[in-house]
């Protein structure tokens, strides 16, 4: 199965608001509209600045990537970030958006405002920003927004980056000077999901716009890239250029394989000719109890033509002495093939339905299989459960499994999925 796959690697050079709008139009978006829509962000911003942007191929280190520059004049610091929301929202409302870009522009803004309020001891209301509300800021993330729905990322796409390199050293900004990354990075990271790591510079890489997007577009990190048919590439040069590395955001796009999950089982066989169907189905249940995962019985024509049955059990590896020592002592069998073979097997889910019965409520077990990008594959109502309330209604087996797929298909989904016990 394929989809699509963007990588963000920043394992090298970080991460900035115009590093990223940068890699997407090299990627392929349209630089007029992404351009467009950056300069308009001037007209809602607080911050009463006037904007120009830049947009130029940029070597660094000998590779070419595309440079995004953002100049402002007369800019107003120190700006409420309740002022800030109301003009991102303002400006995404007027480039009409798609409302999955809108909400990405608008929830990246949230996440500088909420790391700035906790840094401050304020609220997202009341607090005051200075570099975080500049119009600079306003318009990346606006640029970003725009060239992720020209590139169609956000409606069919898995978004994955690497570890971020954050660099070291110090930075100096309104509040004096820290510690590279920034308080401000390391908040907006606090409880991401995301990977940092040091260097490979003494100078700040990746920096709060530029990851306040990037928690926004993925959720963990990656040490290498996943198996992928690659589309695109694009890159995104930074403001500095650097003399032991490029200083270049890659972008990778792709059509991603993702596999089903695989284990290791034991399957046990034996063939059996002269045991009567009862002893079988006696040895069946005993092999269940004691850990087998299947039991199958197949009918076959054995030497000299004569009519029997080949047992094969599927079990785990601590299993098999036990199990194989069912089949010799409960089925006469002389001896027992063991193969140690590879499953394919998607990840599978027990959660309980309430069925209505008439005026009363039953409960059911169903089985719920995904496929390995989390979509439902099968909701399946657990027999024994089905039986209990078929005799007890007197109704049929088909009836119960319909309504009972029917409600579960409608309360199911991907994020309940993931809280259920296997």
């Amino acid at each position: 199965m394929k989809k699509e796959t963007l990588v963000i690697d920043c394992s090298v050079s970080g991460i900035s608001g115009d590093m990223l709008v940068g890699g997407l139009i090299d990627l392929g978006a349209d630089h007029k509209r992404v351009r467009e829509a950056m300069v308009s962000t001037s007209e809602f911003s607080p911050s009463r600045a006037t904007i120009d942007i830049q947009i130029s191929k940029a070597r660094r280190l000998g590779l070419v990537g595309t440079r995004v520059e953002v100049n402002c004049e007369g800019e107003h610091l120190g700006i409420a970030g309740k002022d800030l929301i109301l003009g991102m929202k303002k400006c995404v409302k007027n480039l009409r958006l798609g409302k999955l870009y809108e909400a990405f522009a608008i929830a990246a803004t949230q996440r500088i405002i909420k790391a700035e309020a906790i840094l401050h001891g304020s609220t997202a209301d009341r607090v005051h920003l200075h570099e975080a509300g500049s119009l600079d800021t306003m318009a990346d993330i606006v640029g970003v927004a725009v060239a992720l729905e020209d590139l169609s990322i956000l409606t069919n796409c898995e978004i994955i980056t690497t570890t971020i390199a954050v660099g070291g050293g110090k930075v100096k900004f309104s509040h004096g000077v820290n510690p590279s990354p920034s308080p401000a990075t390391v908040e907006i990271l606090k409880g991401s999901g995301l990977t940092i790591t040091g260097g490979p510079t003494d100078s700040e890489l990746a920096t709060p716009t530029g990851v306040a997007m990037l928690t926004q577009l993925a959720s963990n990190s990656i040490e290498f890239y996943p198996t992928m048919e690659i589309t695109g590439q694009g890159y995104g040069a930074g403001r500095k250029d650097f003399s032991t590395f490029p200083n270049l955001l890659r972008l990778v796009r792709g059509l991603g394989t993702k596999s089903t999950d695989v284990d290791t089982i034991y399957l046990l066989e034996t063939n059996v000719d002269d045991v009567p169907g009862e002893i079988i189905g006696a040895a069946m249940e005993r092999l269940f109890e004691h850990g087998a995962k299947d039991v199958s019985v197949i009918p076959a024509y054995m030497k000299k033509n004569r009519p029997g049955n080949i047992i094969r059990v599927v079990c785990e590896k601590n299993k098999v002495d036990d199990l194989s020592t069912i089949l010799i002592r409960d089925v006469g069998s002389f001896g027992v093939r063991v193969q140690i073979c590879d499953r394919h097997i998607v990840p599978r889910y027990i959660k309980q339905i309430s069925v209505d019965i008439g005026r009363s409520k039953a409960r059911v077990k169903v089985k719920i299989a995904l496929d390995p990008w989390g979509r439902v594959l099968r909701i399946k109502p657990e027999y024994e459960d089905m039986m209990k309330i078929s005799r007890e209604y007197n109704i049929s087996l088909d009836e119960i499994s319909k309504k009972t797929i029917a409600i579960a298909s409608k309360m199911v989904n991907t994020k309940d999925i993931k809280n259920m016990s296997t």
